[in-house]
């Protein structure tokens, strides 16, 4: 059998199984964990019913906590950065592929490498105020003054390039 195909049967298997919480059972969670991280109280080191629907500021959670996979869904305190961490992963995939596609417009391109060069800390924070800083004295110049950075830029430039 295809290896592939195999991997693809059981991704979708593990979707159809796995739990799919509504908005209001991810707000319950949300306010849960946010009251613990506001430091009022320390977070429990296990969950259980009685914590969740003290703390949620949802009574339906005792409902819900019957449903298969919604305590181990509420109690996954890692579960936002886990999520994160998984579409940060599809995002630079989605992002190589937009920079390597010959049809992407150029200026999609440098938007995507310089988002991917200030995530990735490539890009150093002096170099950005710096830039900043020049940006603001620009948007300051007159026609006059503009004209005369540009031509001073442009001499440097050609030096350089000779």
């Amino acid at each position: 059998m295809d290896l592939t195909r195999l991997r693809n049967q059981l991704g979708k298997a593990a979707d159809v199984v796995s739990f799919s919480p509504t908005e209001a059972q991810r707000r319950a969670k949300s306010n849960f964990w946010s009251f613990f991280a506001s430091g009022e109280a320390f977070p429990p080191t296990s969950v259980d019913l009685a914590t969740a629907v003290k703390y949620a500021g949802d009574k339906r959670v005792s409902e819900w906590w019957a449903l298969e996979g919604f305590a181990d869904w509420f109690s996954n305190k890692d579960e936002f950065r886990q999520r994160v961490e998984f579409l940060a992963d599809l995002a630079l995939d989605e992002l190589y592929h937009l920079i390597r596609d010959p049809e992407t417009q150029a200026t999609a391109k440098v938007a995507a490498i310089r988002m991917i060069m200030d995530v990735g800390k490539k890009v150093s924070q002096k170099a950005s105020t710096e830039e900043t800083v020049v940006g603001e004295k620009i948007t300051k110049m007159n026609k006059e003054e503009l004209e005369a950075y540009i031509r001073d830029k442009m001499d440097k430039l050609l030096v350089e390039t000779q």
